[in-house]
């Protein structure tokens, strides 16, 4: 436990280190001599000041970042090992009249890991959800598995009984995923809402593989505060959790309005850092 009494004043401004190996993190300094008088403090970064951003065009961005690091994560640290592999492209549609459930999915991804799991051999996934012109929803999915095995087709095995499945062998899995990543990420018009919605995942990445695309795909301001590989933990709201030092909320606050988000880069005072 951090002594609170390290703790800045309640509203007194402050400039976050920049946290991560060898040791804890440090007290964040207050008072400093030059510190600009209308109390905000950089952040330590070049994206300040304020933008306009619409909702799906920050979902897009998100969506591409998070499917484009995942899937490099995952051919990178295969290639490392040295390990022989081959990857394929998936794609699951609905039968006319079928609707979508965000269980589906999930259902089919865990008969593939106890499939795998019953033969002793290691799976790796990264997904899309993607729509088509009509508005229906349908999955990109592409799973890395030990050269030498071939999964079965998913409808056919009864891994997707809502419509039909296809597969086929890719070469470059991530140049796949650049493909789609960049596609329309809302929900056309009739075609309900995204409740319960997740628009990419991926699995089979372990421990330190998740907390290294997490980092990679955490805000900027985040990645300038906390080393990469280290615990790392998403909150609810705009809050992060730095292993088990601190908790802190993004120095970016939003506006919506319609589709339209503004954000506005505010800075940190002593609320905005929970020390643990």
């Amino acid at each position: 436990m951090l002594s609170l009494a390290a703790n800045p004043p309640p509203g007194s401004l402050i400039q976050p280190p920049r946290w991560g190996p060898p040791g804890p993190p440090q007290a964040a300094a207050v008072g400093d001599q030059g510190a600009p008088s209308a109390g905000l403090v950089p952040l330590g970064t070049s994206d300040k000041g304020e933008r306009v951003v619409t909702l799906s065009d920050l979902r897009m961005k998100r969506v591409r970042r998070g499917l484009l690091e995942a899937a490099a994560y995952v051919e990178g640290e295969l290639q490392s090992a040295g390990t022989r592999y081959r990857a394929a492209m998936v794609t699951t549609t609905y039968a006319p009249g079928r609707s979508w459930s965000p269980r589906h999915l999930s259902a089919a991804l865990k008969s593939l890991r106890e499939w795998a799991r019953n033969r002793r051999i290691w799976v790796k996934y990264v997904w899309r959800l993607e729509f088509t012109r009509a508005g229906v929803p349908h999955y990109h999915v592409v799973v890395w598995l030990p050269r030498g095995w071939v999964m079965p087709m998913w409808d056919r095995q009864g891994w997707w009984p809502h419509g039909m499945t296809n597969a086929k062998w890719a070469r470059s899995p991530v140049g796949y995923l650049a493909k789609y990543a960049s596609k329309e990420t809302d929900w056309p018009p009739g075609t309900g809402d995204t409740r319960g919605a997740r628009w990419f995942g991926a699995g089979g990445l372990g421990a330190e593989g998740r907390l290294r695309v997490l980092w990679r795909c955490a805000p900027l301001w985040l990645r300038e505060l906390w080393a990469e590989g280290e615990p790392l933990r998403k909150l609810s709201g705009s809050w992060w959790r730095l292993g088990c030092f601190a908790e802190v909320r993004s120095p970016w606050r939003a506006d919506l309005d319609g589709n339209a988000l503004r954000l506005r880069f505010v800075g940190w005072t002593a609320a905005d850092v929970r020390f643990c």
